[in-house]
């Protein structure tokens, strides 16, 4: 198929240019990208050399990783060698290593930090656009209003302003040396960071009226701060065997495991209020259901059970899993159960009759499996593979599927309303996405540790994480309109 502009990027960058050639290919600007593009059977290197001398236009997803990448640097020489205008699509403030230095450090950059980076391809397409235009014969000109994709005023109106910056900037792209950019970079919206008396924070939960903040470290303490001043509550609890800690709907109730125990404290007092025995491991995780009148726990022992809070019944026993249980959910409705174990399974389960609604498929251990507040999704993670999937809970088909990160994914959340999710990991950073497009909206660093949870406030004005560089940092959240 005929194609115009040749992506060129690191396999740790394949997010960021698979969104380029969304954005190019929705304007009718035909890219070549691999592995989408390498015929069954064909040799890769011959692939990629055909492809550069067929292109027009030669488009380098920039960054650190494409700095170390012996391909990237074979590939822009090519590019260079037959003559391709070359656009650097700089995604981090890194300059470029002397080897690539020699080819590229004539041309203007295009600036696409921070996120989220799809505000910043707009700029992209008009500028690949421009230059395909200088192949075609002259023809008359009535409007400039063309330069705008049509696509981007019609999706961001909001941004309208920002487009016609962008078009007007587009006719000294590459006059102008240097790194300049339309955007002014933002500071880290770090709202507080809290510190544990221990080796590492493993969970993170906010009171349903925003103004506590929970945490597990370690070695089984859960501290509890003020959200407004960030000030330690006197009294802690201790012995916690779970990674999750959750208050109740109403505020009054905060369970976790107490090794084979499910307990439940007072808030205020931390008084032990309730115990369920049943387990035979270690519980690593529980929750409320949306009412405040079930509690489901899962532990080692690969079990489930949910409890009655209402009354003195035995907790009703959910068998399936064959390895530990790591997370489970409710839904909103309180109608179902979904649990994530290391046996590579998510089970979604029927709450009334206990029975097994659908096994999904995961990848090595799966860390987490969580309702949307609609109940129309439910997102998953596996650590191995380091992918969020969400799923559609009346088909269970696969909508969406996406890599956040460069490793292990721990720890994911939706926010209140549904339009973002945030995961975390293995690499230290907090994304959040648009979880209607999976686009990366905002990334969060600071932790010097692997994250182990993260959640929103209630009311969405804040994003929590904990971490194993034993603190829990609180920032801002990011806002989108749809």
């Amino acid at each position: 198929m005929p194609f115009d502009v040749f992506i060129s990027y690191s396999s740790h960058d394949k997010l960021t240019a698979d969104a380029a050639c969304s954005a190019l290919e929705a304007e009718n600007i035909r890219c070549w990208i691999a592995p989408r593009d390498i015929s069954p059977g064909r040799d890769y290197g011959e692939s990629i050399i055909d492809a550069i001398e067929s292109a027009k236009v030669f488009v380098l997803v920039f960054s650190s990783n494409a700095n170390a990448s012996p391909q990237i640097k074979r590939e822009v020489e090519r590019a260079v060698s037959k003559g391709l205008p070359l656009i650097p699509l700089r995604i981090e403030d890194v300059a470029p290593n002397r080897t690539l230095e020699y080819f590229i450090s004539s041309p203007h950059w295009l600036d696409a930090f921070p996120p989220p980076r799809d505000r910043y391809f707009a700029k992209l397409v008009v500028s690949v656009r421009a230059l395909l235009e200088t192949d075609k014969p002259a023809t008359p000109q009535t409007s400039t209003a063309a330069a705008i994709p049509a696509s981007w005023e019609k999706k961001q109106p909001a941004r309208r302003w920002w487009g016609l910056t962008i078009a007007a900037a587009a006719a000294i792209t590459f006059a102008v040396a240097g790194g300049y950019t339309l955007y002014v970079h933002q500071t880290q919206p770090l709202v507080r960071t809290l510190t544990v008396q221990g080796d590492q924070a493993i969970s993170v939960a906010f009171s349903p009226d925003g103004k506590l903040i929970a945490a597990n470290e370690g070695n089984g303490t859960l501290f509890v701060w003020s959200t407004a001043d960030g000030r330690l509550q006197a009294s802690a609890i201790s012995g916690l065997s779970s990674h999750t800690t959750p208050f109740s709907p109403d505020g009054k109730w905060i369970a976790a495991g107490n090794n084979r125990d499910v307990k439940i404290w007072d808030a205020v007092t931390k008084r032990v209020l309730r115990t369920f025995s049943g387990h035979e491991g270690p519980v690593r995780a529980v929750a409320f259901s949306r009412d405040g009148k079930l509690l489901v726990s899962g532990a080692k022992d690969n079990m489930i059970f949910i409890w009655d809070l209402a009354g003195n019944q035995p907790g009703r026993r959910l068998a399936g899993h064959s390895d530990l249980v790591y997370s489970v959910a409710f839904s909103s409705d309180g109608k179902r159960v979904a649990s994530a174990g290391f046996d590579q399974k998510v089970m979604v389960w029927d709450v009334a009759s206990g029975q097994l609604v659908k096994t999904l498929p995961g990848t090595n251990r799966m860390m987490a499996a969580i309702f949307s507040s609609d109940d129309a999704l439910l997102a998953t993670t596996g650590d191995s593979d380091g992918n969020v999937t969400i799923w559609d809970t009346s088909s269970w088909q696969v909508v969406r599927r996406w890599t956040p990160g460069n490793g292990q994914v721990t720890t994911i959340a939706f926010s209140p309303d549904d339009k973002l999710i945030a995961s975390a990991g293995a690499d230290r950073a907090v994304r959040v996405w648009d979880t209607a497009t999976a686009t990366l909206v905002r990334d969060y660093t600071g932790h010097t540790g692997t994250i182990w949870a993260v959640g929103f406030s209630p009311d969405g004005k804040w994003i929590a994480s904990a971490s194993g560089d034993a603190t829990v940092k609180i920032w801002q959240a990011p806002r989108i309109d749809r």
